[in-house]
């Protein structure tokens, strides 16, 4: 790169004239690019992890839905359940109470014939 000041060959990287010691144009250029391009990769990279962020807690409530559902759908299971267990329960027990009730009549003849 030359110098806009003396014409002398200024090594790149340089940021001043080593010649005349004018600072040079393309340097602070050069480095405000850099910046540019630091931040843009940083936006890239911000915008990006927002991205899987967002998809990630999407997914996240859509398991969590399909899970409460199917909770729900195993305590209703759950419920018709212990509703037809609490029938049968009740029809034994009459069953057996009638069976009880039978045998004590039945027991109760058999004593008054050995009497």
């Amino acid at each position: 790169m030359q110098c806009t000041g003396c014409g002398a060959t200024v090594p790149d990287g340089a940021t001043a004239c080593g010649a005349c010691g004018r600072p040079v144009v393309g340097a602070g250029a050069a480095a405000a690019g850099a910046g540019d391009s630091l931040r843009q990769v940083a936006r890239s990279t911000v915008s990006a992890t927002k991205s899987v962020t967002h998809e990630a807690v999407k997914q996240g409530k859509a398991v969590t839905h399909e899970a409460v559902k199917q909770g729900k759908v195993v305590l209703a299971d759950t419920k018709v359940a212990f509703k037809e267990l609490g029938s049968l329960t009740k029809k034994a027990v009459h069953e057996v109470g009638q069976d009880l009730e039978t045998a004590g009549r039945d027991l109760q003849r058999a004593v008054k014939k050995d009497k």
